[in-house]
């Protein structure tokens, strides 16, 4: 009589392309999620024939993303790239795997061209905003193009910090690229009256990366957060960092001017996290106004889902 086992566990591989090339150096990131969050993570390098091996998993959904390592010849020309051709999480499916799978091949994305000039891009990456900024470390920045094609990647330092050079004057978009973590590209436009953008600030916070934004405060505000999530349906955070206590007046005003709703905060020295209760809204285009007791006012657009 045959008896037929079945196994538990089993191997997920590949290989991984530049081209018409096998992938150099580099390692590959295996994500397996539970829902809509990442559950564990598996990374392993790509042997001298570009293929990855990952033994040993268990049935469930998977996101594999394979990276140039930087002594590869690819690291400057192919972008760090998820199975299935996509550069950015939120853009992949995940795959439902059950068995031994040896044919996930990851064709890495060529970089879009990159035309020189004087501009300059630059700025600093956290995880989470505390009163002591903690500098992420080796998260993968992404310069876009208007037409949403990467044209350079960097990886912040100890420092948290990143850099783009030699930017022509034109449009680009910021992505920053950590899986499982949310963010809706930055735009930026560089001009000979406006060369460079260097005080980039970003927080990683809640699973979603906050821009900062720190132009034109006060010298008693440090940093007021970006309205996130933005779009979303029921509530909004923002973070506002003071450098003395302060009252606040937040106006939601619907596109016709008209007040829809307004709370008062008494705000801290620190660290101010306010929650935004927009349930009793409809959908539609806001507009958020933040007026402080000294005067200072600032005004973002806020967008609510069905």
């Amino acid at each position: 009589v045959e008896v037929s086992i079945v196994s538990d566990v089993f191997v997920i591989g590949g290989n991984v392309i530049a081209g018409a090339y096998k992938l150099d150096e580099g390692e590959v990131n295996l994500y397996r999620f539970e829902g809509d969050e990442i559950e564990d993570q598996f990374t392993i390098d790509v042997d001298e024939l570009g293929y990855f091996l990952f033994p040993d998993m268990s049935e469930g959904y998977y996101m594999m993303h394979a990276k140039p390592g930087i002594l590869s010849s690819f690291a400057e020309s192919y972008v760090p790239t998820y199975h299935g051709g996509q550069i950015h999480w939120e853009e992949v499916t995940p795959a439902y795997i059950n068995e031994n799978s040896y044919t996930n091949d990851i064709n890495l994305v060529e970089m879009a061209i990159l035309n020189s000039g004087d501009g300059f891009i630059g700025g600093n990456i956290y995880d989470q905003f505390t009163d002591n900024e903690i500098p992420l470390q080796d998260a993968q920045i992404m310069l876009l193009n208007v037409e949403s094609e990467c044209i350079s990647v960097d990886y912040s330092n100890s420092n948290g910090a990143f850099s783009f050079n030699d930017l022509a004057f034109d449009t680009y978009k910021l992505l920053v690229e950590i899986a499982g973590v949310s963010m809706n590209p930055i735009i930026i436009t560089l001009s000979s009256s406006e060369p460079e953008k260097s005080d980039i600030k970003l927080y990683v916070i809640d699973e979603q990366v906050v821009f900062g934004i720190d132009d034109g405060l006060p010298y008693w505000i440090d940093y007021i957060s970006e309205i996130y999530p933005n779009p979303t349906k029921y509530r909004s955070i923002v973070n506002v960092h003071l450098n003395k206590p302060s009252s606040l007046k937040l106006s939601i005003f619907n596109t016709s001017g008209q007040v829809m709703k307004e709370e008062l905060y008494e705000l801290d020295q620190g660290q101010n996290l306010m929650n935004i209760n927009l349930q009793k809204l409809s959908s539609g285009v806001f507009y958020v106004n933040f007026r402080f007791s000294e005067g200072f006012t600032l005004t973002k657009k806020l967008l609510i889902l069905e």
